[in-house]
Parts: structure tokens; C-alpha cells; sequence
């Protein structure tokens, strides 16, 4: 499947469209990992940060700023931004991510960042790479979305932000994926799904039978 950009942002564009949906944006990338990241919260602040530098960031992301995306997000935590050193406990399907190894996952990440594929396949890439290997001790879905985005934000390319209402199929999907390594159909329901913008920045056009919800995560209703 050809996962084409769907918008085109200029800076100022961009900046706008984050800094007006910042703590929409916040409360969608807070219930990755279960929290309630409301902006007078500490998580909340920390990911209100770290996004703020996303923004403020005019360089391409590299593997490295990711473990620096950590740090924000788990700002206070022991830790943060360091490589996980312990095995997680298996999950109800027996999925267990394996010690990381920094040059492998700097490797791996690098690969990912500078594909020729579209700036919007690269970040789900980002998302999905982050959220199976767990390669921090903690905000592994959070930071995962927040580099994300980095990725689709320098290239103006939109938000990635999951539907409150598909959360519950997202992580049901997400450990299918963590389990066995295919991310075709989740790539392909993130693209239809959590790819957000304004319309004056689309570009591409809806694939065949393309479903979108009738509420973007950004400006509807998130309860």
C-alpha cells in the first residue's frame, strides 16, 4: 500500500495547528500508557514540553533525540532517558521485548528515520518500532507517539494522534503486532484513521474505500 502524504504544512502552519490542539494533543498521547494527562498534571506538563520542543526543533530527528524525547516525558521518573537494563513482565500474550542494545536500536531507528519512504509511513514506522520494543523504563507508548510526530511535524505532514473512541482496538492491535512483527494492517488502519490535519493542508487523496472517523481526536469529543 502506498501510505502517500495526506497534508502539507508550511511552519507557521504547523505550529498553529499544534499549538492550538496542544492540550487536546496532550490528553490523546497521555492515554497511550493508561494516564490521565491532563495539563495541570505532572505528565501532562512533561508531554506539554516535550511537544513544545518538538516544535522548536528545526533539525530532522535523529535516533539519539529520541532518548532526550524520554527525558521530557518522563521528566522525574528514575531512569528517564536511558535505555531500559531489566526484562518487563510478559503481557497476556507472552510477548516479552527483549534488553535493548543501544547500537542495535540506534541502527534500527537510524534505518527507519532515513528510508526514502513518505515522511507519514516513516513515523507510524517510529510509532509502531517504539511501542513493540519498549526500549525505555517507562513512557514507551508516550514517547512513542511524541517521536512521531517529531518526524511528521518537521516535514509539515500533519498529526498523528489515535481516536479516543478506537483506543480500546489500537493497544488490541498494538499487541498483535508486538507479538508477531506484522504491521501491515495496523499501518493501514493508523493511516485511514490517526493521520489529522486541517483541510487546507491535504494533499493526497483518500485511498479506495478510504473510512475516516466523523471527528477528528484534535476537535471532538475525547470522552
Amino acid at each position: 500500500m502506498n501510505f502517500a502524504n495526506q497534508y502539507a504544512f508550511d511552519r507557521a502552519a504547523t505550529r498553529e495547528l499544534v499549538t492550538g490542539n496542544l492540550e487536546r494533543l496532550v490528553t490523546v498521547t497521555g492515554r497511550l500508557d493508561g494516564l490521565v494527562a491532563g495539563p495541570e498534571t505532572v505528565a501532562g506538563q512533561n508531554l506539554k514540553r516535550a511537544y513544545q520542543e518538538v516544535l522548536a526543533h528545526d533539525q530532522p530527528l535523529v535516533a539519539t533525540d529520541i532518548w532526550t524525547l524520554n527525558q521530557q516525558v518522563c521528566a522525574g521518573t528514575p531512569g528517564a532517558g536511558q535505555l531500559r537494563t531489566v526484562t518487563l513482565s510478559s503481557d497476556a500474550d507472552g510477548w516479552v521485548p527483549p534488553i535493548p542494545v543501544a547500537a542495535r536500536a540506534q541502527r534500527d531507528l537510524t534505518a527507519i528515520l532515513t528510508t526514502q519512504k513518505s515522511t507519514t509511513e516513516r513515523a507510524m514506522e517510529v510509532l509502531l518500532y517504539l511501542s513493540r520494543w519498549q526500549l525505555f523504563p517507562a513512557g514507551n507508548q508516550r514517547t512513542a507517539l511524541v517521536a512521531a510526530n517529531a518526524v511528521m511535524l518537521a516535514d509539515g505532514a500533519g498529526v498523528l494522534a489515535i481516536p479516543a473512541d478506537k483506543l480500546d482496538w489500537y493497544q488490541t492491535q498494538l499487541r498483535d503486532y508486538q507479538r508477531a512483527g506484522r504491521g501491515l494492517v495496523i499501518k493501514q488502519w493508523l493511516y485511514r484513521n490517526a493521520v489529522w490535519g486541517t483541510p487546507a493542508g491535504r494533499v493526497a487523496e483518500q485511498p479506495q474505500q478510504f473510512h475516516q472517523n466523523k471527528y477528528s481526536p484534535l476537535n471532538g469529543p475525547l470522552d
